[in-house]
């Protein structure tokens, strides 16, 4: 499928998509050993990678850690998400997420990468189909192989 720019009408098929996740529990968050500050969430049966995008985690009353902090720092605060349970995820019009969990959020915010056609971010979900966001607003939807 060729990527799709995002319209509101897309908004909502990927919100909806998303909204699947909603009171699955954290099982495995951790920071890529390839470097850098890519971030995989292991989400009941689904999987989120975070590569091509900036990310903040936080409570409602500090900032833990986020994408260019020192790599013991950000390895360390990515796992206090494991076991909690996601209560909300949103979609932006360009493609940011924002998930709610138990006591803690982890913002995503899209980015450019160097040559401009990478993946945000990427949701493997239980059903069989990964949802790929980006480059830019564009998204796809394939079956996953």
């Amino acid at each position: 499928m060729e990527p799709v720019a995002l319209t509101q009408a897309d908004q909502r098929q990927v919100q909806g998509l998303l909204t699947q996740l909603e009171g699955a529990v954290v099982r495995e968050a951790r920071l890529s050993p390839l470097g850098g500050s890519w971030i995989s969430v292991e989400l009941g049966r689904s999987l989120l990678f975070v590569n091509m995008a900036a990310w903040r985690l936080e409570s409602d009353t500090d900032f833990l850690a986020a994408c260019e902090d020192d790599r013991e720092q950000m390895g360390r605060m990515i796992t206090e998400l494991d076991g909690r349970r996601l209560e909300s995820v949103e979609v932006s019009r360009h493609l940011d997420l924002t998930l709610t969990f138990e006591g803690l959020r982890l913002l995503l915010f899209a980015c450019t990468g160097p040559d401009g056609d990478d993946e945000h971010w990427s949701l493997q979900l239980a059903t069989g189909e990964t949802l790929f966001a980006g480059p830019g607003d564009s998204w796809t939807l394939a079956q996953s192989q």
